[in-house]
C-alpha cells in the first residue's frame, strides 16, 4: 500500500498542527518530545550528510492524526536544527534499508509530511520547497511491525521557489533539563573522611522529566540545578565514591562526575537507588536525586568511600615472589590472558611464567583500573578503562597451590571467551524492566563461549564496569531481564529461571538485552556465569567495542538468521 498524490513526489501535507498536537493520543508520534540531536546549516548539507538508525515503532499510523501508515516510535528518531537557508533551497530526506519503510516529518512550521515509497522500490522520499529555517522532527518508520536498520539521507537541492521564506517564530520553549553548571547545596569531603557514611536529608523529584532530556542518562523527575555539588578534594587511596538513597517512595539519582560524565541508576536495593564510581577522581560531582513517578517524596542521599583498588595484600608463601606492579615490556599487564576471557588467575599465570614461574597462587593477585594494558595472550592493546594485574604472588615449581584453581573446567568453572558484541542484535525478544517479550526496540546482543563439560548454567549477569550502573540478568530482582539463546532455542523462561546443561566441547550462548542508552557496544562490562553448583566464571567486554573479538573465529548469524546489521568483519 502507497500513497499517492498529483505531484512527482509522493508526499501528504497536513497543516493545522496546533489542532493535531492538541487531540493527539499518547502513543502517537509526539513532536514535543525530543529526538537525537542534529544540527547543519543549508551549506553543510549541499554535501550529503547520513546517519544510521532502527526502523520502526510501536505506534500504528493509521490510529493517529498524523497522516500515513506503518509503525513508528512516539518520541522522533531525529531533531533537526536546520538553519542558514538563505538561499531557499529544497530541503530532502531519504531513507534506505532493506526493509519497507516510512517516513514521517513535522517541519518548522509545524506543518506534516509521509512518504511510503517515493525514494524508489520501498525506501521512502521527503522533498521540502524552500525549506524555512527551524525544527524538523523526523521518524523513520517500517510499513510492517518489524523494526530494521535504515540509514537516513539529508542534503540541500536547489529549486523550489527560488526565494527563502520568512523565519519561524520560535514553537516550542527551550526544555529545561540538569544544568550541571549551576551548583547546589555545597558539600566538601576528602576521601578518607568518607569512610564513615554522610547523611543528608533532600527533597526528592522535581518538575524536569528526564526522558525529554536526551542524552542524558535515566528516566524519572528531577530539578533542573542539581540537589547537592560535592567538592570531593582528595583521594590518595584511590578508593570508590559511592552514592545512594533511602526513601519510601521511588527515587532515581543522576551523578554528573568531574570528567563530564553523566551516572544514572534506578532500583539497586529494592527501589532505592546506587552509583558507585571505581576510584573516583578528585573534583565537582553534581547531585539529583529525583523520582520515578512525578510525586516528590522526603530522602536521604548517602556519601561513602570504599576501600582502595590498591591494597596491601597478604604475605606471601615461602618460595614465592611479589610483584606490586605486573609490567612486561613497558607495559602494565591486563588482567586477562586473552582479549575479554580467561581474566584473574589466567592471566596472572601468564605472567609468572614470562618472569620464570610456574604460576601464581591460587587468589594471589590483585586488579586496578588503568588507562591502558598488554593482553599477554594475543599481544593487543586495551585503551580505555582495563584492568591492570597488581600483588601477583608468582610461585615456583616447589610450590603446590592450597586446592585446585577454580579456573580447572574439572571443578566447575570451565573457559570463558567473548565472541562478539552487537548493539542491535538482529531480534526483539525482551523489553524494559523484566519482560520476556518483544517491545519494538532493538535488542543488544554479547555472545561468549563456555566449555564445561557436565556443568548446567543457572544464572547469567551482565553490569557495566564504566561506574553507570547498568545490569541485565535471569533472576527476578528488579533488574532488567536479559534471554539466553543457544542456536534458536531460547532457554529464559516467563518466570525468569534459567537452565543450560554444557556437553563436551564448547557452547555458544547468545544473550540478548534491552539497549539503554546506547550502553551496548559503549560501556565496558562484566558477564558473570554462575553454575548451579555455586561456581562462576567472568568475562570482561572492553568499551566501544562492537563485532567480533579477534581470534574469535568467524562470526556466527544471530538467532533467526543472516548476519547482524552492521557486521563488516
Amino acid at each position: 500500500m502507497f500513497w499517492t498524490v498529483s505531484q512527482p513526489l509522493i508526499s501528504i501535507v497536513f497543516a493545522g498542527v496546533a489542532s493535531l498536537a492538541a487531540g493527539s493520543a499518547a502513543a502517537c508520534p509526539d513532536w514535543s518530545l525530543t529526538g537525537r540531536q542534529l544540527s547543519y546549516s543549508s551549506d553543510q548539507l549541499w554535501a550529503q550528510q547520513t546517519v544510521p538508525v532502527v526502523a520502526g515503532g510501536a505506534n500504528q499510523l493509521t490510529n493517529c492524526p498524523q497522516p500515513g501508515v506503518g509503525y513508528v516510535a512516539t518520541q522522533p528518531d531525529f531533531d533537526l536544527n536546520f538553519t542558514g537557508n538563505a538561499q531557499g533551497r529544497d530541503l530532502e530526506f531519504r531513507v534506505s534499508a532493506s526493509c519497507d519503510t516510512v517516513l514521517l516529518v513535522n517541519d518548522a512550521r509545524g506543518q506534516w509530511h509521509f512518504d511510503d515509497d517515493g525514494g524508489g522500490g520501498t525506501n521512502s522520499l521527503l522533498r521540502l520547497p524552500g525549506a524555512a529555517d527551524g525544527a524538523y522532527d523526523i521518524w523513520v518508520g517500517t510499513y510492517g511491525p518489524a523494526t530494521c536498520q535504515a540509514t537516513l539521507s539529508m542534503m540541500t537541492l536547489t529549486g523550489g521557489t527560488g526565494a527563502p521564506q520568512p523565519p519561524i517564530p520560535p514553537q516550542r520553549p527551550p526544555v529545561a533539563c540538569p544544568d550541571p553548571q549551576s551548583n547546589g547545596q555545597m558539600l566538601t569531603h576528602g576521601g578518607a573522611a568518607l569512610s564513615s557514611a554522610q547523611r543528608y536529608g533532600v527533597v526528592a523529584g522535581g518538575n524536569i522529566d528526564l526522558a525529554a532530556c536526551r542524552p542524558l542518562p535515566g528516566h524519572g523527575w528531577v530539578i533542573q540545578n542539581p540537589d547537592f555539588t560535592v567538592n570531593f578534594t582528595d583521594n590518595p587511596q584511590g578508593s570508590d565514591l559511592e552514592f545512594r538513597t533511602e526513601a519510601s517512595c521511588d527515587p532515581v539519582l543522576l551523578v554528573s562526575a568531574p570528567d563530564g560524565q553523566w551516572h544514572f541508576n534506578d532500583d539497586d536495593n529494592g527501589l532505592n537507588s546506587r552509583l558507585r564510581l571505581p576510584s573516583a577522581q578528585p573534583g565537582q560531582y553534581d547531585v539529583w536525586v529525583g523520582t520515578y513517578g512525578a510525586q516528590t517524596c522526603q530522602a536521604s542521599l548517602i556519601i561513602q568511600s570504599f576501600g582502595g583498588r590498591v591494597t596491601t595484600p597478604p604475605a606471601p608463601p615461602t618460595g614465592s615472589m611479589l610483584f606490586p606492579e605486573a609490567v612486561w615490556n613497558n607495559e602494565r599487564a591486563d588482567w586477562c590472558l586473552t582479549w575479554g576471557a580467561d581474566c584473574g588467575q589466567g592471566g596472572a599465570d601468564r605472567f609468572c611464567a614470562l618472569q620464570g614461574y610456574t604460576g601464581a597462587a591460587a587468589g594471589g593477585w590483585g586488579q586496578v583500573l588503568v588507562g591502558r594494558t598488554l593482553v599477554l595472550g594475543d599481544g593487543q592493546i586495551c585503551t580505555g578503562s582495563c584492568g591492570a594485574l597488581i600483588n601477583v604472588t608468582c610461585v615456583g615449581a616447589g610450590y603446590v597451590p592450597p586446592g585446585p584453581l577454580t579456573r580447572d573446567p574439572s571443578q566447575g568453572q570451565g573457559g570463558a571467551r567473548l565472541l562478539a558484541v552487537y548493539p542491535d542484535g538482529g531480534r526483539d525478544v525482551v523489553g524494559r524492566g523484566e519482560s520476556l517479550a518483544p517491545n519494538g526496540e532493538a535488542d543488544g546482543l554479547y555472545r561468549f563461549g563456555i566449555t564445561a563439560p557436565g556443568q548446567t548454567i543457572g544464572a547469567i549477569s551482565v553490569q557495566s564496569t564504566s561506574g553507570a550502573f547498568s545490569v541485565w540478568d535471569t533472576t527476578p530482582n528488579g533488574y532488567w531481564l536479559g534471554a539466553a539463546f543457544v542456536g534458536e532455542q531460547m532457554f529464559s523462561r516467563g518466570d525468569n529461571a534459567l537452565s543450560i546443561p554444557l556437553s563436551a566441547g564448547e557452547t555458544v550462548i547468545d544473550f540478548f538485552v534491552q539497549q539503554l542508552e546506547g550502553r551496548v557496544g559503549q560501556d565496558s562490562m562484566r558477564i558473570t556465569v554462575t553454575f548451579v553448583s555455586g561456581a562462576t566464571t567472568e568475562i570482561l567486554v572492553p568499551p566501544n567495542f562492537t563485532g567480533t573479538v579477534v581470534g574469535g573465529g568467524a562470526p556466527i548469524p544471530p538467532p533467526g538468521g543472516g548476519r547482524p546489521p552492521g557486521d563488516n568483519k
